[in-house]
């Protein structure tokens, strides 16, 4: 993971140690672990039917961490997401993909960037998504479902 110096929340995962010989950035080796093999690993204090909102903000693996707690995201609570698409492309996943991805889990989400919040079919991601181009384009949305 290289370490964001001015902002706790900017670390990055460089997945198996890719750009890291590039980084400008501290690093440190983690252990990952998918949100459904935690709850496994920590039966005894977790309790998946306790969690009625998941928040996700991983600097553009959010489609990796949606694959990995299927259980939990599958039984239909709501999901608030970064959506940033040039750290979706960083981190090697195409937009098509994440919304392949999101469509799988959720018919609809709200558009959290406007006042007030807008609902929209799964199928309208991809256009929206079209909507921030660059390096400092996101915004977040709740998929719902």
């Amino acid at each position: 993971m290289a370490l964001s110096a001015a902002n706790f929340g900017d670390h990055r995962v460089l997945g198996d140690c890719a750009g890291a010989e590039s980084s400008q950035k501290p690093l440190v080796e983690i252990k990952g672990i998918c949100i459904d093999d935690l709850f496994i690993e920590h039966a005894n204090r977790l309790d998946p039917a306790a969690i009625d909102l998941l928040w996700v903000d991983v600097q553009g693996y959010e489609g990796f961490v949606f694959q990995g707690a299927k259980g939990l995201v599958g039984k239909g609570i709501p999901v608030v997401s970064e959506i940033w698409p040039y750290g979706l492309r960083k981190a090697e996943m195409s937009v098509d993909t994440f919304c392949g991805i999101a469509a799988g889990f959720w018919p609809r989400f709200w558009e959290t960037g406007s006042a007030p919040f807008k609902e929209h079919s799964i199928d309208e991601l991809p256009a929206f998504m079209d909507r921030f181009q660059g390096e400092e384009a996101f915004d977040n949305v709740v998929f719902v479902p």
